[in-house]
């Protein structure tokens, strides 16, 4: 089939044409968009993580940026988590940031 005339197709299917799994994407993200996954990664299983753990990062960089050194009990309400998370938090970038030395040339 030309792509001319699977583009035509494409704008035809309506929600009621897509199988049951394909709709809470599709009301998600439009039609066409949900048919253009399908393309590009059918038959591949898929996991989208919750909003939340997209953010954790985002939340976790804040963290180690705000850090002066002794303000655990302050982050830990700021983002309500417990003190002993920001401490893994921070121990976590340090470590990262130590291992990527260990690598450097020069």
């Amino acid at each position: 089939m030309q792509r001319s005339e699977l583009e035509r197709l494409i704008g035809e299917i309506r929600m009621e044409d897509l199988p049951a799994s394909y709709q809470p994407v599709a009301e998600a993200v439009g039609v066409e968009a949900a048919i253009r996954l399908s393309m590009a990664l059918g038959g591949v299983p898929v996991y989208l993580p919750k909003l939340e753990r997209l953010l954790q990062s985002i939340r976790d960089r804040r963290i180690v940026t705000e850090f002066d050194g002794a303000n655990y009990r302050e982050l830990a309400r700021r983002y309500n988590l417990s003190q002993t998370r920001v401490r893994e938090i921070i121990h976590s970038d340090r470590a990262q940031r130590q291992q990527g030395r260990l690598f450097e040339t020069g």
